[in-house]
């Protein structure tokens, strides 16, 4: 009977799947990308540029926890402050539908974003960052898709939808796509 046992386990041990080697489940990036602001207001150029740090961490069966903090440049058509900059966020999750090499995902998360940029006098002159700046709290949905080009080194294409809402000014949107490369560790 233990032969019959022994024999099961080196029949079940050699039927078994190779081992692959999985990626590690913590990463660091940095995304830069173009945004549609024209939900925001009429009053901005309606293109942005994004840069920012982005992080993720694996939790379980195809689910990271992901977040991300950087800014937006943009400028405003005319005036005595045309630069401009906003900070944002967003903390969110993304289901990978796959977790080899090319990784489809979609995610979904909370994203503050808060305009900010150079105040100026009535003859032009900065003064500083603008007090009056609004902040907008929103949520976001996107969809993406990652390569590994190594055991440890991504790349990444993701679209984004955002909606955003503020007390002294409703609701508003921007749209976009960013791309990052990302390091896993």
């Amino acid at each position: 009977m233990r032969n019959l046992y022994g024999l099961v386990l080196a029949v079940a041990l050699g039927l078994g799947a190779k081992a692959q080697a999985q990626f590690a489940n913590k990463s660091l990036g940095l995304e830069v990308g173009l945004l549609d602001l024209g939900g925001l207001s009429s009053g901005y150029n309606k293109l942005a540029i994004p840069l920012a740090l982005n992080g993720s961490l694996y939790l379980e069966s195809h689910w990271e926890l992901t977040a991300h903090l950087g800014g937006l440049f943009y400028q405003l058509p005319a005036g005595p402050k045309p630069n401009r900059a906003a900070l944002d966020g967003a903390i969110g999750v993304r289901y990978l539908f796959l977790e080899e090499t090319f990784r489809p995902y979609i995610g979904f998360g909370i994203t503050p974003l808060w305009l900010v940029g150079a105040s100026a006098s009535a003859d032009g002159a900065s003064t500083g960052l603008a007090v009056d700046a609004p902040l907008y709290l929103g949520l976001y949905a996107s969809a993406g898709m990652e390569y590994f080009v190594g055991t440890s080194v991504s790349l990444g294409l993701k679209l984004q939808y955002s909606e955003y809402a503020s007390l002294n000014d409703g609701f508003k949107f921007s749209v976009g796509a960013v791309g990052y490369v990302a390091a896993y560790f």
